[in-house]
């Protein structure tokens, strides 16, 4: 049999057929002529006007098992037009294939056809086996076979026929499709051959897929870097070496290579000469991520179908790549190439163009800085590339070349591109003027590499000029910020509550300086001593007032009537930078202080230098006048007017002069005009007391002198007020200033970035250099741009500055009180404020009319608080806050009793027990001591008891009996006189006589008392917690002075009762009272003050137990009390004590002193001003350990007594 091999069609010419006539004969070429036309006109339809490749389906895949491979319904069409469209397929078996019939050119390799296998659906034919014998079979693995639909098409000769019988058939065409599979190296040689296929990526392909993968610009992620150009530098740099491997894999394929022209551009060399060179870093920046869009468009365009005008016919005219039969991938699988006439795939022109983009800008792109800004708008950036407006950094200032470049930039019309340089625009066109449809967004260029302030005027003179909506916010890219670049006019809000407060405090001090100032230079120099406002000659110079305020001030003798206060004018806080208000208040009557003033004060004269010219101004002239008037007339004056006017010179009104430094100048002289304030008053109270009244005269103005005086210390109270007023106005300012810190900054808007330009409604951060010391005129230099999608920032402070109030305080006299049963005076408060609110409260409730507020002062009356209410601390508060100041009332004893006049006598008459009945209201709520006139007390507390007198029979017996009744706070006495006549006793009995009473081992008695002290002391220490001890310094006191001591007094007994140690022992006693001095007063701690007291208790005990053995005893006890700050009146001395009578004496004394001591050791404390801290413990301990003084000392009396 005879095959004929057939030519591509579309290969050929089209075919020429003539049109048939009536009763024409038709040949065989004729008719075929005909049929090849159509067949030539149908098949270019489909690649010319359609396309050619893989339209849909045919998609290979191998079972899991290796068994079978699917074949899927799918339409394809060859590059000669052929149309390929096969039902699904599965076939399990294979053969090998020889294409002897076709001869196919593309399987043709150095004269020999590749190895083709192709696949069957069964192996019922003896040369067909299952594919489980493919690799064995083939040589190379199944699952790495590249699939190819071939169409096998020739002209079959007809077998078995006579020529009758052939001529009549004709010749069969044979076009049948086949699935080869062939090796990855076969395949890579067909595919070679196809000028299609092999032109462009393939994006099935590992190599394709690597080429057309998406570039991802580095996004600048903004840290805390706040350091000039090196580090801002840094954080934008950037690496070609992605785009340079791109640009190398993309220039390998034909269709971008051929497209490129007279461009000749080594991107290699060019790309690494820009990351290297010194372009600005965010130009680069801006470049780097404009040519990772321009790849990223390119590939993208790669990505689709291409569409190709009339494919070559020779790239796969009989035969479809489908690809490897693994689906994981797919290399070697022809693509869709659509026809241009379908519009929507990309046209290689389009790619070719997109490629050639990419040189030019690689190419044309300027390391230099241009120095005119321009604003240039343009579509946003998520439009693409081609449709946004050119940056700066591509040079467009050659003609020819921005031509080439403009006309590739662009994606398609004819429209003038908005660039910088204004290439392509007509005469008439200007992007600012015209409504650009879509353009909010806008270039901001040449500003990089400007002065701070030169940048920040032209870009707001074009935004003002040209109406552009958007902000521009200076941002510092260090420590300094400059405040020149801030418009705190943008920024009121942050600041009206400190200006509101600020503008009144300023108009009210100002008023009173300028009172001042008119009343202090109205001294007069020519009848020295006297007041041009008390002159009457003079007394149209005074100006009027629209109200007269008067108060009287009493000092010593004397009482002053005149007014407090002059009129005064202010102005706008505004303006009081240019002016002085204490200089317009001069007075300027002819032959005062004022007029002498000004008009030889200079508007620069510092305090001191006003001072210094005294003497220049007034010589000799008041050389007979007393220095007294002197100096509170003219000398003072002077001085005064001098500071007040410097402090007002350094008073800062200007947000912007807001500065530490400002303020430590201008609060140090206000504190310095306050002092001279206060000494003044001080020397014209001196003088106004003095009573000489040749020197006052008739010096009707010093009332006034001394009331202005007041007023002027009185407000430097608000000097404070003002120092935390300015404190606060220049945080706020810092506050305001750290927004304007880069990394302040972008710690609140960390979603700022680099896009050369600002979108509409947008914020245009201009960043400037700022070292770390103060910016001199010719620092802060732009070194870059930022931008946000919306206006910042928000000109509102964080908070309302609140004015802080007056320090309260109040002290109290004594921290109780003891009341009767009858009404008692009011206690004075010291209050500071002196005019505060006081209020009195007893747990929650209130004690109304309880304070008492007048001229004289403020006073708290006691009789306002019920008798329950007794015991119950009363606390205080000034202006609503709350004071550390209590007071408690206490129900003071009025201790009573009767005698009974039944009186028993016994033991011959020698006692008599007397009845004692103790009346006293209350009774239950106090104690009571007794004194029978002896040397003892007696604690009895019964509502009667019996009392034995030793009386003599036959005489009349006369005694005193005195009460003592105690709360622990409140002490009263109560004494009756009994007088009654004894009985004579007829026949006494007669009495045995008592043994005398064991001698005392004195000796024994002090040591016994010594361990005693010791063991009491050690006990309680142990009882306060370590944590205490350790705050307190009790660890020290006890473990290395007071036990160690003790101690040493016992081991050494002898030589502490013989006076050897007493110097040691007074050294100790004096150190110890400091120390309770200062636990007492200022410990809140109830233990620590517990063991301060009784250490100091003990220490008056050792004392006196030192000093009983003595034969010549001399004791001074204010040297065992505190010497600060004041000592106690107690003071018994006793020098050679012989008889029995002087010791009794003596114990009585320091009996008394026992006695005292609570009452006298609260006094101390009251008159230190610590009464505060004088808790209610403490008062309780001190009367304990009292009464266990008096105890011990009754005990040392029965002693002596025998």
């Amino acid at each position: 049999m005879r095959r004929k091999v057939m030519n591509n069609y579309l290969d050929n010419q089209p075919p020429v057929y003539n049109r048939f006539i009536n009763n024409q004969v038709l040949t065989e070429s004729q008719l075929n002529a005909l049929l090849n036309h159509l067949n030539y006109q149908d098949k270019a339809t489909r690649t010319l006007l359609t396309g050619a490749g893989i339209v849909c389906g045919l998609e290979v895949s191998l079972s899991p098992n290796g068994r079978q491979v699917r074949l899927t319904k799918g339409v394809g069409v060859t590059s000669d037009g052929d149309l390929i469209n096969p039902d699904q397929t599965d076939y399990t078996a294979f053969k090998e294939f020889e294409d002897t019939n076709a001869r196919y050119p593309k399987f043709i390799r150095n004269n020999k056809t590749i190895s083709l296998w192709e696949l069957r659906e069964s192996d019922e034919a003896s040369d067909v086996h299952p594919l489980n014998r493919f690799t064995s079979t083939a040589g190379f693995e199944l699952n790495r076979a590249i699939a190819l639909l071939y169409l096998e098409y020739y002209y079959k000769e007809p077998e078995d026929c006579s020529p009758v019988d052939c001529n009549s058939q004709g010749k069969e065409v044979v076009a049948r499709p086949r699935l080869l599979l062939i090796s990855e190296n076969d395949a890579e040689f067909i595919s070679e051959q196809d000028s299609v296929f092999s032109d462009v990526p393939d994006k099935h392909s590992a190599k394709g897929r690597d080429v057309l993968e998406t570039l991802y610009a580095h996004r600048v992620i903004h840290t805390n870097f706040s350091a000039g150009n090196t580090e801002f530098a840094d954080v934008y740099r950037v690496s070609f070496d992605e785009i340079i491997s791109k640009l190398n894999g993309l220039s390998k394929y034909p269709v971008l290579t051929r497209a490129l022209g007279n461009i000749n551009v080594n991107y290699t060399q060019r790309l690494r000469a820009i990351a290297s060179g010194n372009a600005h870093s965010q130009y680069v920046y801006g470049f780097y991520k404009d040519l990772t869009e321009a790849i990223n468009i390119l590939t993208g365009l790669l990505k689709q179908n291409i569409s190709i005008c009339s494919p070559d016919v020779s790239s796969f005219p009989k035969h479809l790549l489908l690809g490897t039969i693994r689906e994981e991938r797919k290399d070697f699988r022809h693509r869709f190439y659509p026809s241009p006439a379908l519009q929507k795939p990309a046209a290689v022109w389009k790619i070719q163009k997109a490629y050639r983009r990419i040189l030019l800008m690689i190419r044309d792109f300027q390391t230099g800085l241009e120095s005119d800004i321009r604003i240039t708008p343009s579509l946003p950036y998520k439009r693409p590339l081609g449709e946004r407006s050119i940056p700066v950094y591509y040079d467009l200032k050659t003609a020819n070349r921005a031509s080439v470049f403009v006309e590739n930039w662009r994606n398609n019309g004819s429209d003038p591109v908005p660039n910088y340089f204004g290439y392509g625009y007509p005469s008439s066109f200007k992007p600012l003027d015209v409504y650009l449809q879509g353009h909010d967004f806008y270039r901001v260029e040449g500003h990089i590499g400007q002065p701070l302030f030169n940048a920040l005027q032209d870009l707001k003179k074009i935004k003002q000029t040209k109406g552009l909506p958007f902000k521009i916010l200076p941002i510092a890219a260090g420590s300094i910020v400059d405040e020149r670049s801030i418009d705190f006019d943008d920024y009121k809000a942050y600041f009206e509550d400190l200006q509101v407060v600020l503008k009144a405090w300023n108009e009210e001090h100002q008023c009173l300086m300028q009172s001042a100032s008119r009343f202090l230079s109205g001294f007069s120099i020519e009848q020295p001593g006297k007041h041009s406002s008390f002159i009457e000659k003079e007394a149209h110079h005074i100006p009027a007032v629209t109200e007269r305020h008067t108060e009287t001030f009493v000092h010593g003798m004397h009482d002053f009537h005149q007014p407090l206060f002059y009129e005064a004018y202010y102005t706008p806080a505004r303006e009081f930078k240019s002016r002085n208000i204490v200089l317009e208040g001069v007075n300027k009557t002819e032959g005062t202080v004022g007029n002498i003033l000004i008009n030889n004060i200079k508007t620069s004269d510092t305090a001191n230098d006003i001072r210094a010219k005294y003497t220049e101004w007034f010589g000799g002239r008041l050389n007979q006048i007393d220095e007294t008037i002197i100096d509170i007339t003219v000398r003072k004056p002077i001085e005064l007017i001098g500071f007040m006017k410097e402090t007002e010179d350094r008073k800062i009104t200007d947000i912007r002069d807001f500065t530490p430094e400002n303020m430590r100048r201008y609060i140090a002289s206000l504190e310095e005009q306050c002092a001279r304030f206060k000494k003044t008053l001080v020397d014209v109270q001196k003088v106004a007391s003095s009573q000489n009244v040749e020197v006052l005269g008739s010096a009707e103005w010093l009332g006034t002198y001394m009331q202005i005086m007041h007023r002027l210390s009185e407000s430097c109270c608000l000097a404070e007020k003002v120092k935390v007023l300015y404190q606060t106005i220049i945080e706020r300012k810092e506050e305001l200033f750290s927004q304007f810190r880069l990394h302040t900054f972008l710690d609140k808007h960390p979603g700022a970035e680099h896009l050369a330009g600002v979108p509409k409604g947008g914020t245009f951060i201009l960043l400037y250099s700022a070292g770390r010391g103060r910016l001199r005129l010719n620092e802060g230099i732009v070194i870059g741009d930022l931008c946000l999608p919306y206006i910042c920032c928000s000109g509102t402070p964080p908070a309302t500055f609140v004015v802080p109030e007056e320090k309260t305080g109040l002290r109290l006299p004594t921290d109780h009180i003891c009341k009767p049963g009858t009404d008692i005076n009011e206690i004075r408060l010291d209050v500071t404020p002196a005019r505060g609110e006081v209020k009195a409260f007893i747990d929650d409730n209130e004690l109304q009319s309880a304070i008492i507020q007048n001229e004289s002062g403020t006073y708290f009356n006691p009789n306002r608080v019920n008798v329950g209410d007794f015991g119950k601390p009363i606390r205080f508060t000034v202006n609503e806050q709350n004071v550390d100041a209590r007071l408690t009332i206490h129900r003071m004893p009025e201790p009573a009793f009767t005698i009974d006049d039944n009186i028993q006598f016994s033991r011959n008459n020698t006692i008599a027990a007397v009845r004692i009945r103790n009346t006293t209201k209350n009774r239950n709520e106090f104690n009571f001591q007794w004194d029978f006139g002896g040397n003892q007390l007696i604690d009895n507390n019964n509502a009667q008891f019996v009392h034995e007198f030793s009386v003599q029979p036959g005489r009349e017996f006369t005694g005193n009996i005195t009460v003592r009744a105690s709360n622990d706070h409140c002490t009263a006495t109560a004494s009756e006189r009994v007088t009654f006549q004894v009985p004579v006793v007829e026949t006494p009995e007669p009495e045995p006589v008592p043994e005398p009473p064991p001698r005392v081992n004195c000796r024994v008695m002090a040591e016994t008392n010594l361990t005693r002290s010791t063991e009491a002391l050690d006990r309680f220490y142990q009882s306060v917690p370590a944590v205490q001890r350790r705050r307190a310094q009790i660890e020290e006191i006890h473990d290395q002075f007071v036990i160690p001591f003790y101690k040493d007094m016992i081991n050494e007994l002898d030589v502490s009762l013989s006076g050897e140690m007493d110097e040691k022992v007074r050294e100790l006693i004096q150190g110890v009272q400091g120390f309770v001095l200062t636990n007492v007063i200022n410990s809140n701690n109830q233990p620590v003050q517990q063991y301060a007291m009784l250490l100091f208790m003990e220490m008056i005990l050792l004392w006196l137990a030192i000093h009983l053995c003595r034969e010549n005893v001399q004791i001074t006890l204010p040297e065992l009390l505190m010497q600060a700050p004041v000592s106690f009146d107690i003071t018994h001395d006793r020098r050679g004590t012989e008889t029995r009578r002087e010791q009794i004496d003596w114990v009585k004394t320091t009996e008394m002193f026992a006695g005292q001591f609570s009452g006298q050791f609260r006094t101390v404390l009251q008159r230190s001003g610590y009464v505060e801290s004088f808790t209610e413990t403490a008062q309780f301990l001190t009367g304990r350990l009292s009464r266990q003084l008096r105890t011990a000392i009754t005990n040392i009396h029965r002693l002596i007594s025998g």
